[in-house]
Formats: structure tokens, C-alpha cells, sequence
């Protein structure tokens, strides 16, 4: 499909991603939940050279300050 692509900036051209601090990832993905009902996501978090540590920071801070705050829509 078109929204699968292979690098950073199309991905997030195209709408494919949603990258930032987690106050930013909380209103995007809330715009998206509330435009479209979605209640499935799947996530990634390991993206080109990030790095395993960042990794696992991206997925601590997406439980700790994102997923409270969509449980709670």
C-alpha cells in the first residue's frame, strides 16, 4: 500500500507516522481516534538507526504519558 513507505520524511509527509514528544503523540493520535473511531493501533517504535535505548525509552514514555491519557477517551 502507498502508506507504507521506507523513510522518515515520506512517512511523515504522507500522515503514515506520528513522531514527537509525548504530548504531541497524545493530540495527534486523539485527532486520528476521534476523526476515524479507530480503536486498534499497531505500533513501532524501532525506526532506522534509533537504537535499542531509545527504543525502549519511546515505548516507556508511550505507556507512561500517552496510553493513560487515550484510555481515559
Amino acid at each position: 500500500p502507498s502508506h507504507i513507505v521506507g523513510d522518515l520524511a515520506t512517512a511523515r509527509k504522507l500522515g503514515a507516522t506520528v513522531i514527537g514528544s509525548p504530548a504531541t503523540v497524545r493530540e495527534l493520535l486523539q485527532k486520528r481516534i476521534d476523526e476515524t473511531g479507530t480503536n486498534y493501533m499497531m505500533l513501532e517504535m524501532a525506526w532506522g538507526t534509533l537504537g535499542h535505548e531509545a527504543e525502549m525509552r519511546s515505548m516507556q514514555l508511550f505507556a507512561d504519558e500517552v496510553m493513560p491519557k487515550l484510555a481515559d477517551a
